[in-house]
């Protein structure tokens, strides 16, 4: 019983810490995490390799590497290799495109440029 009370209450929470959609994206550009290995929807091939180059020598490469990426919130997750299999979420740096319509990072948000 205590943890089924438990489990509600984290879902409760869950809910309530959600936030709503962003007028900065299009619904193809995805609100989670996108593996490191799938397209970014909205750069080109080239820019994304050097974006996800990038990442990997920031995550500490080889003892760590990029996972995911989150455009919405402008973070990424390394993930420990071999025997250590932690997982670290950090910012995008500020002016990382983000969005179709020439968003960018800013502050950990995606925000339209003035």
């Amino acid at each position: 019983m205590k943890l089924a009370a438990g489990v509600i209450i984290v879902a409760l929470l869950l809910l309530l810490l959600e936030e709503g959609p962003n007028p900065c994206f299009q619904e193809d550009i995805s609100s989670e995490f996108i593996p490191s290995g799938l397209q970014f929807p909205h750069m080109p091939s080239s820019e994304a390799k050097k974006l996800r180059a990038s990442l990997n020598k920031k995550c500490g490469y080889p003892r760590f590497t990029f996972t995911e990426i989150n455009f919405k919130r402008c973070r990424y997750q390394c993930r420990g290799i071999g025997t250590d299999r932690r997982t670290v979420t950090l910012m995008l740096d500020d002016g990382t495109p983000c969005g179709r319509q020439g968003e960018s990072c800013k502050g950990g948000h995606c925000v339209a440029q003035a």
